[in-house]
């Protein structure tokens, strides 16, 4: 089986965003938001059938892990109750294609995140997803305000209860902004890559897996500027004199036919890592930061089929531990690469 790790629902029927925009518009009025709108299995089937299955089929993968539109979460609008009541709506939707479509997706939850709010806020949402729903994971956005940054970094005591919850529930957590609106930042161009950047050097810097040892966090995006500035983070690591983050490849995984795919090039930070999705939970030995990467050449699905996301082709790029330049133009070719030694039985060892 061929999982991608990282999908959204970028479809879904127009009447779902259009009640959001009822929502926000109503909370700036002081008034009370309308009832979530009436949306139909039908619907839901023709928005997946001529969307993410369709390319899902077309790339060749078998499951897609699917959250909630990341740029829709919006957790910079309205307030922690306007949050908490569209985190719902997203949630139960996701719940129902994967209901609809269980053998093509499975769940992972957007937060009721809101600028300010303690992420403690957010236990009870979590909580449901995993244990009524079986979502396998979350997205945790590490900038609630939308480009500003007003909120403690990850490595504050702040966001312990969210990953105490977390480990409790044995699920991982997919660092992920939302929309941008700081006019400073690109959402898709600059914020998402600046997310994932920092989130990575916040964990880098701070002993939040000495506390936490079974914290299991994703970052997407290729890891921001993690792969193509190694040598800075490991350089940082050393001066700061702390564990030296380094490429290891994976355990053997106990399954050859199951295994997480990335849809462009990966990283991983110290120190180590493999991730196993089953249909139960995910699962990541060695634990740690994954990072995976979106597709380079974007929705349409345009990209070469050179990695393991094709199950018809089974050519490989293997790339060298000692660098990630490969990669890097690789990718910016729009080719998908499979990081060092991530899935290759012949990749370079150290």
């Amino acid at each position: 089986m061929i999982i991608d790790c990282h999908g959204h629902y970028t479809t879904a029927p127009k009447q779902h965003e259009q009640w959001r925009q009822a929502q926000i518009e109503a909370h700036s009025k002081g008034a009370r938001a309308p009832e979530r709108p009436q949306i139909t299995d039908d619907e839901i089937r023709d928005s997946i059938r001529n969307g993410q299955l369709r390319v899902q089929r077309e790339r060749g993968t078998d499951l897609t892990i699917f959250s909630p539109r990341a740029a829709g979460m919006g957790h910079h609008l309205g307030s922690a109750e306007t949050s908490e009541s569209w985190a719902i709506a997203c949630n139960d939707l996701i719940y129902r294609v994967c209901s609809l479509f269980p053998q093509n997706f499975i769940g992972a939850c957007m937060l009721p995140q809101s600028a300010g709010t303690s992420p403690k806020n957010s236990i009870g949402e979590l909580e449901r997803c995993v244990r009524e729903y079986g979502f396998v994971g979350c997205n945790l956005n590490p900038d609630p305000s939308g480009g500003y940054w007003t909120d403690p970094p990850l490595s504050d005591p702040y966001w312990y209860p969210i990953y105490e919850t977390l480990v409790e529930l044995d699920v991982p957590a997919m660092i992920h902004v939302s929309h941008a609106c700081n006019p400073a930042f690109h959402t898709t161009g600059s914020h998402y890559l600046n997310g994932d950047t920092t989130a990575f050097v916040q964990f880098l810097t701070s002993d939040v897996f000495a506390r936490f040892p079974k914290l299991k966090i994703i970052i997407p995006h290729g890891g921001g500027a993690v792969p193509y500035h190694w040598g800075r983070f490991r350089g940082l690591a050393q001066a700061l004199d702390l564990p030296l983050p380094s490429f290891r490849s994976p355990p053997k995984t106990s399954s050859k036919s199951s295994r997480a795919t990335p849809s462009a090039c990966s990283a991983v930070w110290h120190p180590g890592w493999i991730l196993n999705p089953g249909r139960e939970r995910w699962e990541i030995a060695d634990d740690r930061i994954f990072c995976t990467a979106d597709r380079a050449s974007g929705e349409s699905g345009a990209c070469s089929e050179i990695s393991v996301t094709s199950s018809r082709q089974r050519q490989r790029l293997h790339v060298p531990i000692d660098g990630w330049r490969t990669a890097a133009a690789a990718a910016s070719c729009g080719r998908r690469v499979v990081g060092p030694g991530v899935h290759g039985e012949n990749a370079p060892r150290r």
